[in-house]
Protein backbone atom coordinates (compact mmCIF):
# COMPACT_ATOMS: atom_id res chain seq x y z
CA UNK A 1 0.00 0.00 0.00
CA UNK A 2 1.13 3.42 -0.99
CA UNK A 3 1.56 5.98 2.13
CA UNK A 4 2.08 9.20 0.01
CA UNK A 5 0.30 10.29 -3.35
CA UNK A 6 1.56 12.19 -5.49
CA UNK A 7 -0.79 14.56 -7.09
CA UNK A 8 0.35 16.70 -10.71
CA UNK A 9 -0.67 17.55 -13.79
CA UNK A 10 0.80 16.59 -17.11
CA UNK A 11 3.10 19.08 -18.69
CA UNK A 12 3.02 21.49 -15.34
CA UNK A 13 4.73 19.48 -12.42
CA UNK A 14 5.31 15.56 -13.64
CA UNK A 15 9.00 16.39 -13.64
CA UNK A 16 9.15 17.46 -9.81
CA UNK A 17 6.42 14.78 -9.06
CA UNK A 18 9.02 12.31 -11.14
CA UNK A 19 12.15 13.47 -8.32
CA UNK A 20 9.64 13.32 -5.51
CA UNK A 21 8.72 9.32 -5.89
CA UNK A 22 12.54 8.73 -6.75
CA UNK A 23 12.99 10.40 -3.19
CA UNK A 24 10.42 9.17 -1.32
CA UNK A 25 10.88 5.75 -3.31
CA UNK A 26 14.40 5.81 -2.06
CA UNK A 27 14.20 6.55 1.37
CA UNK A 28 11.11 4.48 2.64
CA UNK A 29 10.53 1.72 -0.26
CA UNK A 30 9.46 2.00 -3.56
CA UNK A 31 6.07 1.14 -3.08
CA UNK A 32 5.54 3.53 -0.43
CA UNK A 33 4.40 6.90 -3.01
CA UNK A 34 2.14 6.75 -5.85
CA UNK A 35 2.42 8.64 -9.09
CA UNK A 36 0.28 7.61 -11.66
CA UNK A 37 2.41 7.21 -14.13
CA UNK A 38 4.81 4.42 -12.10
CA UNK A 39 2.12 2.51 -10.16
CA UNK A 40 -0.65 2.01 -12.59
CA UNK A 41 0.09 -1.26 -14.90
CA UNK A 42 -0.91 -1.10 -18.34
CA UNK A 43 -4.05 -2.49 -18.77
CA UNK A 44 -5.23 -1.33 -15.34
CA UNK A 45 -8.40 0.29 -14.98
CA UNK A 46 -7.07 3.66 -14.06
CA UNK A 47 -10.11 5.14 -12.31
CA UNK A 48 -10.47 2.72 -10.00
CA UNK A 49 -6.69 2.25 -9.42
CA UNK A 50 -6.39 6.44 -8.30
CA UNK A 51 -9.17 5.98 -6.18
CA UNK A 52 -8.60 3.21 -3.93
CA UNK A 53 -4.80 4.01 -4.02
CA UNK A 54 -6.17 7.39 -2.77
CA UNK A 55 -7.82 6.12 -0.43
CA UNK A 56 -5.84 3.90 0.99
CA UNK A 57 -3.16 6.60 1.23
CA UNK A 58 -1.87 8.76 4.62
CA UNK A 59 -1.02 12.06 2.47
CA UNK A 60 -1.62 13.61 -0.08
CA UNK A 61 0.76 15.91 -2.27
CA UNK A 62 -0.08 18.55 -4.33
CA UNK A 63 2.83 19.44 -7.32
CA UNK A 64 1.88 23.03 -8.13
CA UNK A 65 3.99 24.17 -11.15
CA UNK A 66 4.42 27.42 -12.95
CA UNK A 67 1.40 27.49 -14.71
CA UNK A 68 -0.50 25.11 -12.60
CA UNK A 69 -3.45 28.04 -12.11
CA UNK A 70 -3.78 28.72 -15.86
CA UNK A 71 -5.38 25.83 -16.48
CA UNK A 72 -8.41 27.07 -15.66
CA UNK A 73 -10.95 25.38 -17.82
CA UNK A 74 -9.66 22.12 -16.66
CA UNK A 75 -9.73 23.08 -12.84
CA UNK A 76 -13.54 23.27 -13.14
CA UNK A 77 -13.90 20.66 -14.97
CA UNK A 78 -15.49 17.54 -13.15
CA UNK A 79 -13.40 15.26 -14.86
CA UNK A 80 -10.48 16.37 -14.65
CA UNK A 81 -8.40 14.10 -12.74
CA UNK A 82 -6.48 16.92 -10.56
CA UNK A 83 -9.19 18.32 -9.98
CA UNK A 84 -10.88 14.89 -8.88
CA UNK A 85 -8.07 13.66 -6.63
CA UNK A 86 -7.90 16.93 -4.27
CA UNK A 87 -11.31 16.83 -3.97
CA UNK A 88 -11.47 13.11 -2.84
CA UNK A 89 -8.64 13.90 -0.65
CA UNK A 90 -10.62 16.78 1.09
CA UNK A 91 -13.56 14.58 1.29
CA UNK A 92 -11.37 11.54 3.19
CA UNK A 93 -10.39 13.64 5.46
CA UNK A 94 -6.51 13.54 4.27
CA UNK A 95 -3.69 15.71 4.89
CA UNK A 96 -3.01 17.93 2.26
CA UNK A 97 0.45 19.49 1.21
CA UNK A 98 0.59 22.10 -1.59
CA UNK A 99 4.03 21.37 -3.28
CA UNK A 100 5.09 24.29 -5.28
CA UNK A 101 7.88 24.14 -7.96
CA UNK A 102 10.27 26.15 -8.95
CA UNK A 103 11.83 29.39 -7.36
CA UNK A 104 9.55 31.29 -9.17
CA UNK A 105 6.15 29.50 -8.48
CA UNK A 106 3.75 31.53 -6.47
CA UNK A 107 1.04 30.27 -3.75
CA UNK A 108 -2.22 29.96 -4.78
CA UNK A 109 -4.89 32.67 -4.06
CA UNK A 110 -8.17 32.08 -3.72
CA UNK A 111 -9.24 34.48 -6.20
CA UNK A 112 -7.47 32.22 -9.37
CA UNK A 113 -9.27 28.79 -7.64
CA UNK A 114 -12.64 27.47 -8.44
CA UNK A 115 -14.96 27.59 -4.75
CA UNK A 116 -14.52 23.91 -4.25
CA UNK A 117 -10.97 24.56 -4.49
CA UNK A 118 -9.88 27.40 -2.77
CA UNK A 119 -8.97 25.54 0.72
CA UNK A 120 -5.33 24.57 -0.89
CA UNK A 121 -4.72 28.56 -1.05
CA UNK A 122 -5.35 28.11 2.75
CA UNK A 123 -2.78 25.30 3.34
CA UNK A 124 0.41 25.85 4.09
CA UNK A 125 3.20 24.65 1.27
CA UNK A 126 6.65 23.98 0.42
CA UNK A 127 8.77 24.63 -2.25
CA UNK A 128 10.79 22.13 -4.01
CA UNK A 129 13.59 24.18 -6.38
CA UNK A 130 15.23 22.18 -8.61
CA UNK A 131 18.66 24.31 -7.75
CA UNK A 132 18.48 23.29 -4.62
CA UNK A 133 16.94 19.77 -5.31
CA UNK A 134 19.09 17.73 -2.97
CA UNK A 135 18.22 19.72 0.54
CA UNK A 136 14.71 20.76 -0.81
CA UNK A 137 14.14 17.03 -1.50
CA UNK A 138 15.19 16.11 1.65
CA UNK A 139 13.39 18.51 3.86
CA UNK A 140 10.22 17.58 1.97
CA UNK A 141 11.14 13.77 2.88
CA UNK A 142 11.71 14.83 6.67
CA UNK A 143 7.83 16.21 6.28
CA UNK A 144 6.41 13.54 4.98
CA UNK A 145 8.04 11.04 7.96
CA UNK A 146 7.08 13.56 10.16
CA UNK A 147 3.33 13.55 9.12
CA UNK A 148 3.01 9.82 8.13
CA UNK A 149 4.20 7.96 11.63
CA UNK A 150 4.31 4.66 9.71
CA UNK A 151 7.29 5.72 7.83
CA UNK A 152 8.71 7.65 10.36
CA UNK A 153 9.14 3.77 12.32
CA UNK A 154 9.75 2.31 9.22
CA UNK A 155 13.02 4.31 8.52
CA UNK A 156 14.26 3.82 11.79
CA UNK A 157 13.45 0.11 12.18
CA UNK A 158 16.02 -0.14 9.23
CA UNK A 159 18.79 1.10 11.13
CA UNK A 160 20.90 -1.47 12.47
CA UNK A 161 20.89 -1.51 16.13
CA UNK A 162 24.56 -1.79 18.10
CA UNK A 163 25.43 -5.44 19.41
CA UNK A 164 25.73 -5.64 23.41
CA UNK A 165 29.18 -4.59 24.43
CA UNK A 166 30.08 -2.60 21.56
CA UNK A 167 32.39 0.62 21.16
CA UNK A 168 32.02 3.24 18.59
CA UNK A 169 35.18 3.45 16.79
CA UNK A 170 36.08 4.69 13.15
CA UNK A 171 39.41 3.98 13.31
CA UNK A 172 41.35 1.57 11.13
CA UNK A 173 38.92 -0.38 9.81
CA UNK A 174 37.59 -1.50 13.69
CA UNK A 175 34.03 -1.48 13.82
CA UNK A 176 32.68 -1.89 17.59
CA UNK A 177 32.09 -5.07 17.25
CA UNK A 178 35.96 -5.93 17.44
CA UNK A 179 35.76 -6.92 13.88
CA UNK A 180 37.83 -5.51 11.27
CA UNK A 181 36.68 -3.88 8.23
CA UNK A 182 35.84 -7.01 5.17
CA UNK A 183 38.60 -6.55 3.18
CA UNK A 184 40.99 -5.08 5.79
CA UNK A 185 43.41 -8.15 6.75
CA UNK A 186 43.67 -9.24 2.69
CA UNK A 187 44.90 -5.38 2.13
CA UNK A 188 47.21 -5.34 4.70
CA UNK A 189 49.03 -8.75 3.57
CA UNK A 190 48.77 -7.73 0.04
CA UNK A 191 50.96 -4.40 0.84
CA UNK A 192 53.04 -6.52 3.37
CA UNK A 193 54.17 -9.04 -0.27
CA UNK A 194 54.47 -6.36 -2.46
CA UNK A 195 56.85 -5.08 0.31
CA UNK A 196 58.96 -8.35 0.30
CA UNK A 197 59.26 -8.22 -3.35
CA UNK A 198 60.67 -5.05 -4.25
CA UNK A 199 64.61 -4.95 -4.41
CA UNK A 200 67.03 -4.97 -1.74
CA UNK A 201 68.76 -2.10 -3.16
CA UNK A 202 65.22 -0.33 -3.53
CA UNK A 203 64.66 -1.14 0.56
CA UNK A 204 68.11 -0.04 1.02
CA UNK A 205 67.80 3.74 -0.78
CA UNK A 206 64.17 3.72 1.24
CA UNK A 207 66.15 3.46 4.57
CA UNK A 208 69.05 5.95 3.99
CA UNK A 209 66.47 8.45 2.93
CA UNK A 210 64.47 8.45 6.25
CA UNK A 211 67.89 7.71 8.23
CA UNK A 212 70.35 9.30 7.03
CA UNK A 213 74.30 9.60 8.67
CA UNK A 214 75.98 11.49 11.29
CA UNK A 215 78.54 13.96 10.56
CA UNK A 216 81.05 12.99 13.43
CA UNK A 217 82.01 10.12 15.43
CA UNK A 218 79.84 7.30 14.05
CA UNK A 219 76.64 6.11 16.09
CA UNK A 220 74.94 2.78 15.76
CA UNK A 221 72.48 4.42 13.02
CA UNK A 222 76.20 5.31 11.45
CA UNK A 223 77.48 1.81 11.40
CA UNK A 224 74.37 0.61 10.40
CA UNK A 225 74.39 2.90 7.10
CA UNK A 226 78.29 1.57 6.35
CA UNK A 227 77.13 -1.96 6.67
CA UNK A 228 74.37 -1.36 3.92
CA UNK A 229 76.50 0.34 1.54
CA UNK A 230 79.02 -2.92 1.89
CA UNK A 231 76.58 -5.19 1.37
CA UNK A 232 76.02 -6.05 -2.44
CA UNK A 233 73.06 -5.77 -3.90
CA UNK A 234 70.99 -8.36 -5.29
Amino acid sequence: MADVFINYRTGDGNETAALIDNELSNRFGKDRAFRASKSIPPGTVYPDALLTSLRRSALLLVVIGADWVNFQSRLRDPEDWVRKEILEAFACGLPVVPVLAGRTTERLKKDDLPADLTRLAELQSVRLDTQNAEADLKRLGDLVAEMVPELHDLEHADAPAPEPGSVSNSAGGIHGNGRTEPGLHWRRQRHRHQEADRPRAFRQRQYLSEFPPRVGRPSLLGRRHDEFRRRPSR
